[in-house]
């Protein structure tokens, strides 16, 4: 007799919540060794989050009668990906600020007189369209799960749900689409054509993979993660399949990528270090 009573999602389940541990502990070393205002703040504090995303979805494969382990599975995704969007800017506007000192999509210059200091450069009003789209899918996402299809309000409650979920997911990927086009830009029109920077440009399909399936979730039966059907009595392949390839997959390939854009650039920093020093003890200029 198998330890889960849905085989499949607790087989996943086990799987990432390996990877994620893997990705948490060396994040965590980098953390301690490099301190808190690096790039691994963001992928250690993504670790975190998935890592106990992962542990629900393990707990709720071997007791699917609490749902509560099912929506905290489901929730805890959301954050996760906006937290790789934060790490993705971070590591955009450090290439900038390497090479220009500043970058001008996150000035720290607060116009004088202004009156939403908040919203004092593009990066801090697209940081809030981030957060508040986060917010909002999630909301959206509770909404329905905490519905009853015999309630007479459920259709009314499916709606909201559908259009919070929409309008969230919006958000998101207008943020996306901000970040990939700053990073075109740094590439290309700034020309910062270092190995970090290329990194962070070859993130782009995935984030869109990510975007487009929060889309498919909503419309897509099969695919919908707050649809309990797809978990209870039978699982939904598709929804299993969807999930694990088209989110969590292409959220741990960003993370890769991202975490080989900051160890290239502390290897580039240490071989300038070295070279510079060699040149000043054999007094070349």
């Amino acid at each position: 007799m198998s330890f889960f009573e849905l085989p499949s999602i607790g087989a996943a389940s086990a799987v990432y919540l390996a990877v994620f541990g893997v990705f948490f502990i060396f994040a965590t070393v980098i953390f301690l060794h490099r301190g808190p205002k690096t790039l691994f703040t963001y992928l250690l504090i993504y670790s975190m989050i998935r890592f106990g995303s992962q542990a629900s979805g393990l707990a709720f494969a071997h007791t699917p009668s609490l749902i509560n382990l099912l929506i905290a599975y489901v929730v805890l995704s959301t954050p996760g990906f906006l937290v790789l969007i934060f790490a993705s800017f971070h590591a955009t506007l450090h290439e900038q600020r390497l090479k220009f000192g500043v970058s001008w999509f996150d000035t720290r210059e607060i116009i004088k007189g202004a009156r939403f200091k908040f919203l004092n450069s593009p990066f801090a009003l697209t940081r809030l369209i981030l957060i508040a789209g986060s917010i909002i899918a999630i909301i959206g996402g509770l909404v329905i799960s905490n519905a009853r299809a015999d309630d007479s309000n459920y259709s009314s409650e499916l709606q909201l749900s559908k259009s919070l979920r929409v309008a969230g997911s919006t958000m998101l990927l207008v943020g996306t689409l901000i970040l990939i086009l700053l990073a075109i830009i740094a590439l290309t029109k700034e020309t910062i054509r270092t190995v970090p920077m290329k990194l962070i440009v070859l993130c782009a399909p995935f984030l869109l993979v990510r975007c487009v399936y929060n889309f498919l979730a909503i419309y897509v039966t099969e695919m919908n993660y707050f649809n309990f059907e797809n978990y209870l009595g039978s699982e939904s392949k598709t929804l299993i399949l969807s999930e694990n390839i088209m989110s969590t997959a292409m959220e741990c390939v960003i993370w890769l990528l991202l975490a080989f854009s900051f160890l290239t650039t502390v290897h580039h920093k240490t071989s300038h270090s070295k070279k510079s020093n060699e040149e000043t003890s054999s007094g070349e200029p």
